[in-house]
C-alpha cells in the first residue's frame, strides 16, 4: 500500500522537512536474535512466570523454522530472568536454553506459560506443534524446577506430551494459561483444536486441563482428565487465541475464547465464568456463555484476547481486536476494552456504547496484537500494549508499531492509538515488529512490567532470522518502588542505589546558549535549582552551536537559517547560481545535514548547516538548464540515495546519487535521459527497489529498477 508524499511547493522551492519523531525505536530495547537465516525467531514470545523460583521471572520466544531439530523442526528458547537486566544477544548464546523440535517439518513456533499446574512453587511450560501426527497436533508440558533446564529435544521424557484426538485437527492450533477456573490453588491450562468437527465441521474446540498435585504423565485429549468445548457453527475454527483472569472478582479465573471466522468474518469472543465444580463437556451454541461479537463481517474480530485490571478495581477486564476494522481507514485495526465488573456481563456486539474502542492511526496500519502487561509504571494499574504490525514510518513501510496505554482509576476512554502515553517503532522496513506481544513478566524483579515484542522477519544478523525485543521501560535497581533512571524512561528517583527515594533532577549542559541542553554532559543532582549554564531541556543535537528551527531557500544561492532563539544566518551554496534553490533535508532526525539542488537542476550539494560549509557537490548536467526539478530522499538497497528528476520541455533527466552523510560525500552512482513529454517530476512515486515516473493522470509513464549496482534498469 502507497503512502500518498505531500510536497509544499512555495515560490519556486521544493521543502521536504525533517519528520519530527516523538516516537523510540525497537533499536534501544535487548534485542534476543534468531540463530540463522530464515529462522523467523520471534514469531511467538510470551513471559511464563517464575520457572525455577528465583524470584524473578522468564521468557520463551521461537523459532518456527530453524534446522537444530531437523530440516524446519522449530524451536523454542528458554531465558531465565535475573536481578541484573538481560542484554542483547543471539539466541545461541549459552546462557539461553534450546528446545529443539522432534522432527523434521514440525515448525515448532508456539509456547506459552501454563502458570504453576502441579502447586510445587514453579511455574511451568506448554510448547505446542499442531503439525505432529498428520496434523492431530501434541502439546508438550514441562514442568519447573529449581534447577535450571538445558538444552534438549522436544522428543525427550522431561516433556509430558498431550496428544490431539484426530488427524488433521491441529491440536495445539493455540495454547494458554487458564488461571485457576475451579480455585483449588492448581493453575489449568487450555489447548484448542481450531480445525476439529466438533459441533460442526471446522467449527473447532477447546480442552480445558484442570491442575493438580499429581505430575501429569503422557495422554490423549479425549481422556477425561480434559473438559471439551465446542465451536457453535461450522467454520468458527474455535479458538484462535485464548485467554483468562478474573472478570467478576469472585475468586474463580474466567476463560476467553475467539473466533475470528464467525459469521463471515465477522469474529467473536466468548466468555466463560470459572466456578468450583469442574465444567463439563459442552458445546458453545447451547452453553450459558456470553458472546461478543464483531461490528462488521470481515473485521477478523478475536484475532487476539488479553485480560487484565486497567482501572484498578478489583474486575479484571477483556479486551479483544479487531485487525481489519475500517473505522478510521481501510484496514486500521480496532482494539476493544470490556470492563469487568461483579455482576455477569451480558451478550452484546463491540458496537455497544458501553465498550470503550481505539483505532489505528492510519489505514493498513492493521492494530490489533495485544496484551494486558502488568503494571509498568508502577502505579497500582495494568497497562494495556497494542501492536499495529504494518505501520509506516515514513517511507518506511510496515516496520510496525506498538503503543502503551497506561491503566488508571478513571478507565481508558478510547480514540485514535496516536494519543497513547508511549510508542515504539520498528528499525527496519518490513520488519512487521508488533505482530506479537507479550504478557507482562517482570525480569529483573523489581516491581515493574518489562515488555516482550516480536518481529520474526528482522535481519539483525541475518535474513529473516527474527528477533524477540524485551525492553525495560522502567527500573527499580534498589527496589524502593520508585523508578531510577537506567530504563528507558526515566523515573523519579535520582539516586537508585540508596534504598530511598529521592527526588530526580538531571540537567543538560548549554554550551551555546540557545535554551537547549545536550545529553552529553549532564549534571543530576537532588535539587530543584538549576545549575548556571544547565537547563532541563536535552533536545539539543549539537550544543557548540546554536539550535536550528527551519532552513529554507532564497535567491542568489543562498539558504536563510534560522535558530532556536531567532538568530538568522544566510549561507550561499552556488557560486554561479542566482536564481533560487530547491531543498531537501535526510528523513532522519538530524536536521544536520541538507541536500539542495539548484534550481535549474544542475547541481546538487551537500551542505552541513551547523557549520555553514558545502560538504559537496556534483554536477548533474554541463550543458542543459531544466525548468521543472523534484529531489526525494531514499533508502534503497540500503544505501542513502538521492533520486533527481528534471524536465524541460520533453527532455527527461533522471539521477541516481548516493549520499554518505559520515563522510560527507557525493557520487553519481547512474543517470539516464529520455524524451517524454508526459512525465511530471513532481509525481515520481518510488516503491521498494522501484521508481515510476509518472504522467499528469497519476498513470505510470515509465518504470526503473534499482539493482544491486545501483543503476536504474528499465522496466
Amino acid at each position: 500500500m502507497y503512502k500518498k508524499i505531500l510536497a509544499l511547493v512555495i515560490t519556486g522551492f521544493i521543502l521536504w522537512p525533517v519528520t519530527s519523531q516523538a516516537e523510540t525505536s525497537f533499536s534501544t530495547f535487548q534485542e534476543f536474535s534468531g540463530e540463522a537465516a530464515n529462522d523467523n525467531a520471534g514469531l511467538s514470545v510470551t513471559a511464563v512466570g517464575d520457572m525455577n523460583g528465583d524470584g524473578y521471572d522468564d521468557f520463551v520466544t521461537a523459532a518456527t523454522n530453524n534446522d537444530s531439530g531437523g530440516d524446519n523442526a522449530g524451536a523454542v528458547y528458554l531465558i531465565y530472568g535475573s536481578s541484573a537486566a538481560l542484554t542483547s544477544k543471539v539466541l545461541s548464546d549459552s546462557s539461553v536454553v534450546k528446545f529443539s523440535g522432534a522432527a523434521a517439518n514440525d515448525y515448532v513456533g508456539t509456547a506459552a506459560g501454563a502458570g504453576d499446574i502441579n502447586g510445587d512453587g514453579y511455574d511451568d511450560l506448554l510448547v505446542s506443534n499442531s503439525n505432529s501426527n498428520d496434523y492431530a497436533g501434541v502439546v508438550y508440558l514441562l514442568y519447573g524446577q529449581a534447577t535450571k533446564y538445558t538444552a534438549m529435544s522436544l522428543s525427550t521424557a522431561s516433556f509430558i506430551k498431550i496428544n490431539g484426538e484426530t488427524a488433521g485437527e491441529q491440536a495445539g492450533s493455540a495454547i494458554a494459561r487458564a488461571g485457576d477456573v475451579n480455585n483449588d490453588g492448581y493453575a489449568d491450562f487450555m489447548i484448542s483444536a481450531f480445525d476439529k468437527d466438533s459441533n460442526a465441521i471446522d467449527a473447532g474446540a477447546v480442552y480445558l486441563v484442570y491442575g493438580q498435585a499429581t505430575r501429569f504423565t503422557d495422554f490423549t485429549l479425549s481422556n477425561v482428565t480434559a473438559v471439551q468445548i465446542n465451536g457453535a457453527n461450522a467454520d468458527d475454527f474455535l479458538a484462535t487465541n485464548l485467554s483468562a483472569g478474573d472478570v467478576n472478582g469472585d475468586g474463580y479465573s474466567d476463560i476467553l475464547l475467539s473466533t475470528y471466522t464467525h459469521n463471515s468474518n465477522t469474529g467473536a469472543v466468548y466468555l466463560l465464568y470459572g466456578q468450583s465444580s469442574h465444567l463439563t463437556n459442552m458445546n458453545l451454541s447451547s452453553a450459558n456463555s456470553v458472546m461478543f461479537t464483531g461490528e462488521t463481517a470481515g473485521d477478523f474480530t478475536g484475532m487476539d484476547i488479553s485480560s487484565g485490571d486497567i482501572n484498578g478495581d478489583g474486575y479484571d477486564d477483556i479486551v479483544t481486536s479487531s485487525v481489519l476494522n475500517s473505522v478510521n481507514g481501510v484496514a486500521a485495526g480496532s482494539v476493544y476494552i470490556i470492563y469487568g465488573q461483579a455482576t455477569a456481563l451480558t451478550t452484546k456486539s463491540l458496537s455497544d456504547t458501553s465498550v470503550i474502542k481505539y483505532w489505528g492511526e492510519a489505514s493498513g496500519d492493521a492494530a490489533g496484537s495485544i496484551d494486558v502487561v502488568g503494571d509498568i509504571n508502577n502505579d497500582g494499574y495494568a497497562d494495556l500494549v497494542v501492536g499495529a504490525s504494518r505501520y509506516d514510518n515514513g517511507s518506511m513501510l510496515d516496520v510496525g508499531a506498538v503503543y502503551v496505554l497506561y491503566g488508571q482509576a478513571a478507565g481508558l476512554t478510547g480514540g485514535n492509538l496516536a494519543n497513547s502515553n508511549q510508542k515504539f517503532v520498528g528499525e527496519y522496513a518490513y520488519d512487521g515488529a508488533g505482530d506479537g506481544l507479550s504478557s507482562g513478566g517482570d525480569f529483573n524483579g523489581d516491581g515493574f512490567a518489562d515488555v516482550l515484542v516480536t518481529a520474526y522477519t528482522h535481519d539483525t544478523n541475518y535474513v529473516d532470522a527474527g528477533v524477540a525485543y524485551l525492553g525495560y521501560l522502567y527500573i527499580d535497581s534498589d527496589r524502593d518502588g520508585v523508578a531510577g533512571t537506567t530504563g528507558l524512561f526515566s523515573g523519579a528517583d535520582c539516586n537508585d542505589e540508596d534504598n530511598t527515594v529521592s527526588a530526580n533532577q538531571t540537567y543538560y549542559q548549554d554550551s551555546d546558549a540557545d535554551g537547549l541542553g545536550n545529553v552529553s554532559v549532564t549534571l543530576s543532582i537532588c535539587s530543584s535549582t538549576v545549575p548556571a549554564g544547565y537547563v532541563t531541556d536535552f533536545t539539543d543535537t549539537n550544543d557548540t552551536v546554536k539550535d536550528i528551527t527551519s532552513v529554507i531557500g532564497t535567491t542568489n544561492g543562498d539558504i536563510l537559517i534560522t535558530y532556536v532563539n531567532g538568530d538568522t544566518a544566510t549561507m550561499n551554496v552556488f557560486d554561479d547560481e542566482i536564481t533560487d534553490n530547491a531543498i531537501v533535508t535526510p528523513y532522519t532526525s538530524n536536521t544536520q545535514y541538507y541536500l539542495v539542488l539548484s534550481a535549474n537542476g544542475k547541481k546538487l550539494a551537500l551542505v552541513d548547516v551547523y557549520t555553514k560549509t558545502v560538504l559537496a557537490t556534483k554536477v548533474l548536467s554541463e550543458n542543459n538548464s531544466y525548468k521543472k526539478n523534484t529531489l526525494l530522499l531514499k533508502v534503497l538497497r540500503k544505501r542513502d540515495l538521492a533520486v533527481i528528476v528534471s524536465k524541460k520541455q520533453s527532455n527527461v533527466l533522471v539521477s541516481l546519487v548516493r549520499i554518505n552523510f559520515t563522510k560527507g560525500t557525493l557520487k553519481l552512482k547512474h543517470q539516464i535521459t529520455l524524451t517524454n513529454k508526459k512525465i511530471v517530476p513532481a509525481s515520481t512515486i518510488i516503491h521498494n527497489k522501484y521508481i515510476y515516473l509518472m504522467k499528469k493522470d497519476t498513470k505510470i509513464s515509465k518504470t526503473y529498477f534499482v539493482n544491486k549496482l545501483l543503476q536504474l534498469v528499465k522496466k
